[in-house]
């Protein structure tokens, strides 16, 4: 009975607290975008001529964020914070992507193209990925 009323708590404090505090902002065409899934889902598709500055946050939640019809900018970044849920993100083989993560009873997976494999022109994103209990998965399509 205790443990059940403590996920109901947990439950009520995201909705009612913070997922009014972190909102989602940007659209599929904007170079800057906050995707937020507290206690939901949420898919977003970019289509951004100029990709700079990404934050993904699954609390409770998840996210399926599609990279592979935006064009990178230098030094683009993608934050994930997955807390009790889960991110998949999709990116195109052609990119680099260089991985930092503090993971917590989580876990990160990459699945993408070695950077050693890539001609050095190609754009690189760097991905700060900080899990507790939750997982992120990467991958090139």
């Amino acid at each position: 009975m205790g443990f059940a009323f403590l996920n109901v708590a947990f439950v009520l404090i995201a909705r009612l607290v913070i997922r009014p505090r972190v909102p989602s902002f940007g659209g599929a065409d904007d170079n800057s975008v906050r995707i937020s899934a507290i206690t939901d889902g949420a898919e977003f598709v970019s289509h951004a001529p100029a990709l700079r500055d990404v934050e993904v946050i699954a609390m409770m939640g998840g996210v399926q964020l599609d990279l592979r019809n935006a064009t990178l900018a230098d030094g683009a970044t993608l934050r994930v914070t997955a807390a009790m849920g889960g991110v998949q993100v999709f990116v195109p083989e052609k990119w680099k992507v260089r991985v930092t993560s503090q993971v917590v009873a989580g876990g990160v997976n990459t699945d993408v193209t070695p950077a050693e494999h890539l001609p050095p022109e190609n754009p690189m994103l760097i991905v700060d990925v900080r899990a507790f209990m939750g997982g992120v998965d990467i991958k090139a399509k």
